[in-house]
């Protein structure tokens, strides 16, 4: 492809995604409610703490609490300069840098296809694959970590690459390195995991440099571009440590490990973290442990076909993968996913089969989406040598059928998430609007405007309320009332997923006493907490 080619491209698929943006209206679950909110607070000048805790791995003392203490701050700063520059604070302008980047996956595709297989509308195809990304699409144009990780796993790769080339043919390679280490850090910057890439810098550093042999000069040039590559990672991450060296004593924040002995997702909301720890871990059994991972990984391998597959893309990336299995990118891509898949798995497996694997696995996305056609020109090869078909014209037609099957499968996925769920809860766009029907309620039946509530999605009920919000206990009702009455919350929402809580309220007379039923909204009910008398 020309460089105008690709320009055209860009234009194409940030004019697209700019259009999606106004079928979706709200972030409409936890995640990009997060980062869409912390972004508020950055943009406000409020870069140290949060109003709503979604979880206690932290033990946090006080609300408003400190921001960024599991999830980490790029995708809220990307929010946060799209309001600055827009001079709002809306949903719109929060995503005006994550569509303008969003842009930038479709050519990432297509140059991966280009380098597989430079012939003419292979990176076209690879483009529209990743412009119509079925579970992917609606997600590109939200306040979440997605498209910024697609972007940087690619140039992450792609600086790989280059680090490669020019190794073995003796030329420059000290600004590729310096940008792969920029990549590492800001994939760090994006997901907590995103640690593993520094990691994975330097094995590919070690790897190129060992193709030069073992010899005294070499080993030097190895350690100087581990130099070169920390600087880069150091550039963007050293804010990050300094940060929480001073708030937290330690370059990473407490109990950001401790869910490597957790028995279920659950845990994550524990209010008593330190439960989560290794006896407890190992009192639940090995049987459970190892089944529990084997299911996390089965999870995540289906999660791998169907969404980085975008299910019918499968055979062909399968094929391009076989027929590029020597190629460096494919190498490098194929360790990378198993890595990840591995971490989410084995060592966080209910993060993981929860999302996680889905976040973090989107980082070597735009290579799959380039390997598409050399799958499909695979495919053809097979078509042509048996069936005796003509190539351009299979090209033509098959291309076409892709295109439009995955354009068929993106729109029903879009409005599936955006407007119209498979389950019975709320689209995307009608998640606010439920916390805001909760509050008003609230305010109907006591008048109380800003007193903190305890509910399952503290970042989602802030922003529609602007009321201060803690998460709901997942350890029990106690659990509840004790962080009640250390953060001064005064009601709280218990839904059909709160089946613990609402069972230990039925079976708990002492926390009946403490818990009035305010109102009752179909099977939500909203309750009013009585404050212990010492607090």
């Amino acid at each position: 492809m020309t460089k105008k080619q690709y320009f055209l491209l860009y234009l194409i698929s940030a004019v697209f995604f700019s259009i999606l943006t106004l079928f979706l209206r709200e972030p409409g679950y936890m995640d990009a409610e997060y980062y869409y909110a912390g972004g508020i607070q950055i943009a406000a000048g409020n870069w140290s703490t949060e109003p709503y805790i979604w979880n206690y791995l932290t033990q946090p003392d006080f609300i408003p609490s400190v921001s960024f203490a599991y999830w980490m701050p790029f995708s809220s700063l990307l929010a946060a300069a799209g309001m600055k520059v827009l001079g709002s604070t809306g949903f719109y302008s929060a995503r005006l840098f994550f569509v303008l980047l969003a842009g930038v996956i479709p050519v990432l595709a297509a140059w991966f296809a280009q380098v597989f297989f430079p012939e003419k509308g292979t990176g076209w195809l690879a483009g529209c694959a990743a412009i119509f990304s079925v579970y992917y699409l609606p997600y590109f144009i939200n306040t979440d970590s997605f498209t910024p990780l697609m972007i940087m796993g690619g140039i992450f790769i792609l600086s790989a690459y280059q680090i490669y080339l020019a190794v073995k043919n003796e030329k420059n390679e000290k600004w590729w390195i310096f940008l792969l280490g920029l990549m590492a850090g800001l994939i760090h910057l994006t997901r907590a995991d995103g640690a593993i890439w520094f990691v994975v810098g330097l094995v590919v550093l070690l790897y190129v440099w060992r193709m030069e042999g073992d010899g005294q000069a070499i080993i030097k040039r190895f350690v100087f571009s581990v130099a070169i590559f920390t600087v880069g990672y150091l550039l963007v991450m050293s804010g990050w440590y300094i940060r929480n060296l001073t708030v937290y004593q330690s370059i990473m924040p407490p109990g950001s490990g401790q869910l490597i002995w957790a028995t279920g997702y659950d845990d994550l909301f524990f209010y008593s973290t330190e439960t989560i720890a290794p006896d407890r871990f190992w009192a639940s059994g090995v049987g459970k442990i190892l089944l529990d991972r084997i299911s996390a990984m089965w999870s995540n391998v289906k999660s791998l076909l169907g969404v980085n597959g975008s299910i019918v893309l499968v055979p062909l990336i399968v094929m391009g993968i076989w027929r590029t299995r020597k190629h460096f990118i494919t190498r490098l891509t194929l360790g990378i996913s198993a890595i990840v898949l591995l971490l989410m798995s084995i060592v966080f497996p209910y993060a993981g089969y929860r999302g996680g694997f889905f976040h973090s696995n989107s980082a070597i996305q735009v290579i799959f989406w380039g390997l598409v056609p050399v799958g499909l020109k695979s495919f053809i090869d097979l078509g042509v040598k048996h069936r005796k078909w003509v190539t351009n014209r299979s090209w033509k037609m098959f291309g076409a059928a892709i295109i439009a099957t995955i354009t068929l499968l993106s729109v029903v996925i879009f409005i599936q998430k955006v407007n119209q769920p498979i389950s019975s809860d709320s689209g995307w766009n009608g998640a606010l609007n439920e916390y805001k029907t909760l509050d008003e309620e609230i305010i109907r039946l006591t008048g109380d405007e800003d007193s903190v509530i305890i509910v399952n999605d503290p970042p989602g009920y802030y922003l529609a309320t602007n009321r201060m919000a803690i998460v709901n206990p997942s350890d029990g009702i106690q659990e509840l009332l004790v962080a009640a009455d250390q953060f001064d919350a005064r009601f709280v929402i218990l839904t059909q997923d709160n089946r613990l809580l609402r069972n230990d309220l039925d079976q708990d007379e002492n926390s009946q006493d403490r818990l009035r039923l305010l109102s009752k909204l179909g099977s939500t009910e909203i309750y009013e907490i009585y404050l212990t008398k010492e607090h």
